[in-house]
């Protein structure tokens, strides 16, 4: 990641996190959902949606909150982009494992929905082993209509 981009990605995340309103709401709703004690698991992936919920339950939950990147091994830069968010972790002192997928034999066909069965897998273990009470992950509009629209293509 280049200087300049780092740099705007700090201000995006102090935007988010500094904002005492928008804190407050995420704190707000996260407790309608969660019980305050509760030790969450974030499932973190590298991209916008889930990194804006790390940061914010982080910020609502400091102390609490645990995350994990899966790598699936399915693309050459997986490892590099778990790798980015165990550092960002690293940096915000939230504690954080890369899940790795061990295919027996790598999927061919139905290659997103296998590796989303891994994926909850992997993190279920981890959850469990970790003591946590929830897995959070986080889902843009975007993914709810990919999901809906692929499975109306399979029928």
């Amino acid at each position: 990641m280049s200087r300049t981009a780092s740099l705007r990605s700090q201000r995006r995340r102090s935007r988010l996190v500094n904002d005492p309103q928008r804190l407050e709401r995420f704190r707000a709703d996260l407790d309608s959902l969660i019980a305050p004690e509760a030790r969450i698991g974030v499932a973190v992936s590298g991209g916008p949606d889930s990194l804006a919920l790390l940061l914010l339950a982080a910020a609502a939950r400091p102390g609490q909150v645990e995350a994990a990147t899966v790598d699936h091994g399915l693309r050459a830069e997986s490892r590099s982009e778990a790798e980015m968010v165990a550092s960002l972790c690293g940096n915000l002192g939230i504690p954080h494992s890369i899940l790795a997928a061990r295919w027996s034999e790598r999927p061919m066909t139905a290659i997103q929905e296998r590796a989303r069965r891994e994926r909850y897998r992997l993190l279920g273990y981890w959850a469990e082993e970790r003591g946590l009470d929830v897995l959070a992950t986080g889902h843009h509009a975007d993914d709810q209509a990919e999901t809906f629209i692929m499975r109306l293509n399979r029928g």
